[in-house]
């Protein structure tokens, strides 16, 4: 993907079962018409300090930081550092890219 966006921490972008959407400002509208033609708009992303802590070659920062719980409602976090959202009804992302 040649454009990938930073929202809340995160750097990433929105994939769909049809695949990577490249462009890296999608509406919340448009977020919702990918989430009703069931294509299961999701946003991926890794945390920026993670991203930070590696080329900085600090390996106990990233342990440290995987190792801390990451409860949330709805976003899985898969304790290597990445995201998953889920984006439609009621679920967008928004914020600067």
């Amino acid at each position: 993907m040649e454009k990938t966006g930073a929202i809340g921490g995160l750097v990433g972008g929105i994939v769909t079962r049809a695949g990577p959407v490249t462009d890296a400002d999608v509406t919340p509208i448009d977020q919702e018409a990918l989430a009703r033609l069931n294509l299961r708009p999701v946003f991926v992303g890794i945390e920026r300090d993670l991203i930070r802590a590696a080329i900085d070659e600090d390996p106990n920062a990233v342990r440290n930081r995987l190792a801390a719980v990451h409860p949330d409602e709805f976003a899985r976090y898969d304790r290597a550092g990445g995201w998953i959202v889920p984006l439609g009804l009621e679920r967008r992302i928004t914020g600067e890219t």
